[in-house]
């Protein structure tokens, strides 16, 4: 006979399978089967019911359950309490805790896991594939017309101090790779009082005598998986570690030159990347200006993004120094850096304890991973703005905007088209490729104006002789620099987005609110989400009420969650009570934080009377919403908005 417990486990097994299967795969006649032939009326007899005692044993089952699930929450709750009490004063640990609540301590793909165990030949593989574009494109073009603008100043190359040297060893990562040399950067400082002056005569010898040994062009390229099929090449970006000594003499070379090129203001002020006080809220901002002016005219404004192939890897090295010594890198400071990109080469590791892959030439580009790359770059593409003189251009190293308005949509397009002559004879000229598949067409406008965009707009020179050029795709909304720009500007795609992103952190919150400690839900939501929510926030704040409303529900969904368990509290005013800021109070707060020490969007108001209350900075009349969304209307009102008492704070 099966004792009376063994029943019991049989018949919570089944009915533990059956409350956990879903109505697709348990079908409506397995439920009558198994009620029909339940192994309680075996079991038991005709004595009960069957039914009944089914009943009795899923109610046991469930109390059983639920004590189980109470008691393993019980003790998850009271080990991350204990561990984040232990991580309390250590960030790192801490928010290695939250990833491993995220799901986002998981290992990255490894090419040695992906390819043969022959990894000499896969590391050859990978350095053939990440120099052949470096390889490719060297010809020095036809035409120099375009460069015959010289700066008269030249930029002295001064020796490198003792105090310099400390400064800049000091300024590295303790935990940066070692180059090919061997020489970590936690050597080199613990050691730095005893090297210093050998040191000094070594790297003031390589730039008196403009000759940098070739063991320091060297870089070691690490292939990092990106995404993709993990047996593709295509499927990883390289990601280079230069010597050490190169990165000091390079480093000193950027401070030499950055504060040439200030002093003269040589960089173009289209150039927003890489450049001190610049960024892309700057360029992000500026370029909404200009839609929302447009379209606050009555205008229109086509707009076209261009992908340039590899910009950073094709850089023409002849091309680069002739603009360099143009601008006025001359005499030692123009053989030193003609030496610096000469014979550069690299070689693959696909890991530390594997060999190097054998080296290969590098012909063109600059230096990747290098301190000093994304200058040579700026440099390289400085006159692209006045080379197109007809509309206005945004840049932010190779992501490139170019701009027209006006108020015929084919005039429009016309000066657009112009302008792509000029730019597409500039790439020519300077051997870079725009990759046409990537490149893409917009024209923003106000919804209620209807146009036919039959129009084509070629991406080719003027004199294409046999023009078979195909035309740039149109496109109603694109990504630019992580923001979505709609043809209205409505924000619609932006704030989707946007809402999707916060949902993920509104449900991280939601199943970690009974086990994280307030405080550290309260850093998860100021650092997550309010970090989505901050970049851009300018631009679409402006966006329709119902988004507005949409992502302050989320945001309060989020504050549920940290208030989770606390006794007597109001659901109703969770922002103030927890001192976080909803849509609208943080933009106000962004906006005031920004513009706060800066007088260029704030005019102070002159009243040619006296009256009773007047506003503290003048704003611009404007007619449409698109204008209410312009810099130097809403900076002034928010401020005029602000008690006199903010005022006259002094930090």
């Amino acid at each position: 006979m099966i004792g009376f417990a063994q029943k019991c486990i049989v018949c919570n097994i089944l009915v533990l399978v059956l409350l956990r299967l879903s109505n697709d795969v348990v079908t409506t006649g397995c439920r009558q089967i198994f009620w029909k032939q339940s192994p309680t009326e075996t079991c038991f007899g005709n004595g009960l019911n069957a039914h009944l005692v089914m009943l009795i044993i899923i109610i046991q089952f469930r109390i059983a359950r639920n004590k189980v699930v109470a008691l393993i929450r019980s003790a998850k709750r009271r080990y991350f309490h204990h561990q984040f009490q232990l991580s309390a004063r250590n960030p790192a640990r801490t928010w290695s805790l939250i990833n491993h609540l995220r799901g986002k301590d998981s290992s990255d793909a490894k090419p040695t896991d992906a390819f043969t165990s022959d990894h000499a030949h896969t590391a050859d593989i990978f350095n053939r594939h990440f120099a052949t574009v470096s390889g490719g494109l060297s010809s020095a073009p036809k035409d120099r017309s375009g460069l015959n603008k010289s700066t008269p100043a030249s930029a002295f190359l001064p020796t490198l101090t003792i105090d310099e040297l400390a400064r800049i060893v000091a300024g590295f990562k303790r935990q940066k790779p070692a180059g090919i040399d061997g020489i970590s950067v936690s050597v080199l400082q613990r050691n730095l009082d005893i090297l210093s002056d050998i040191l000094l005569v070594m790297l003031n010898g390589f730039l008196e005598t403009a000759s940098l040994p070739l063991d320091l062009k060297i870089a070691i390229v690490k292939p990092l998986y990106k995404g993709g099929p993990k047996d593709s090449v295509d499927s990883y970006r390289p990601i280079s570690v230069l010597p050490i000594l190169s990165q000091i003499i390079e480093k000193f070379l950027l401070q030499c030159m950055t504060s040439f090129l200030d002093k003269f203001s040589l960089i173009s002020s289209r150039q927003f990347g890489f450049v001190a006080g610049r960024g892309t809220t700057d360029l992000l901002e500026e370029f909404s200006d200009e839609l929302h002016d447009a379209l606050e005219h009555n205008m229109y404004a086509c707009a076209l993004f261009l992908d340039i192939s590899k910009a950073f890897d094709t850089v023409n090295h002849s091309i680069l120094l002739e603009k360099i010594y143009l601008l006025g890198f001359r005499g030692p400071f123009y053989d030193f850096l003609k030496n610096y990109l000469s014979d550069r080469s690299q070689v693959v590791r696909l890991d530390n304890q594997l060999p190097f892959s054998n080296r290969l030439p590098l012909k063109a580009g600059v230096p990747q991973g290098s301190i000093l790359s994304p200058l040579l770059f700026n440099l390289f593409i400085n006159d692209f703005a006045t080379a197109v003189p007809k509309c206005i251009v945004f840049q932010y190293a190779d992501d490139t905007v170019l701009l027209t308005k006006h108020v015929c949509y084919h005039k429009a397009l016309s000066l657009l088209q112009d302008s792509v002559y000029e730019a597409a004879s500039w790439f020519t000229n300077n051997c870079l490729v725009i990759n046409q598949n990537k490149t893409k067409l917009i024209c923003f406008k106000n919804p209620l104006k209807t146009m036919v965009t039959n129009a084509p707009l070629l991406l080719h020179a003027r004199d294409c002789a046999s023009c078979k050029c195909t035309a740039i795709e149109y496109v109603n909304s694109i990504k630019y620099l992580g923001v979505f720009f709609d043809s209205d500007l409505s924000w619609n795609d932006h704030l989707a987005y946007i809402c999707e992103r916060l949902r993920k952190i509104s449900w991280l919150l939601f199943n970690i609110r009974s086990i994280v400690p307030t405080n550290t839900k309260v850093t998860i939501m100021r650092a997550l989400a309010y970090s989505i929510l901050r970049y851009g926030i300018t631009l679409f704040a402006f966006c329709s009420s119902r988004w507005q409303c949409r992502v302050d529900n989320i945001l309060k969904n989020m504050l549920k969650s940290i208030v989770y368990n606390r006794s007597s509290t109001d659901n109703a005013n969770l922002f103030s009570l927890l001192h976080m800021p909803s849509f609208k109070a943080f933009f106000n707060q962004t906006v005031v934080l920004r513009h706060f020490w800066n007088c260029q969007f704030k005019t102070e108001c002159s009243a040619p009377r006296i009256l009773r209350k007047t506003s503290r900075f003048s704003v611009p009349f404007v007619k449409t919403r698109h204008g209410k969304a312009i810099r130097k209307v809403y900076v002034p009102t928010i401020f005029n908005d602000l008690p006199d008492s903010v005022f006259s704070a002094t930090t």
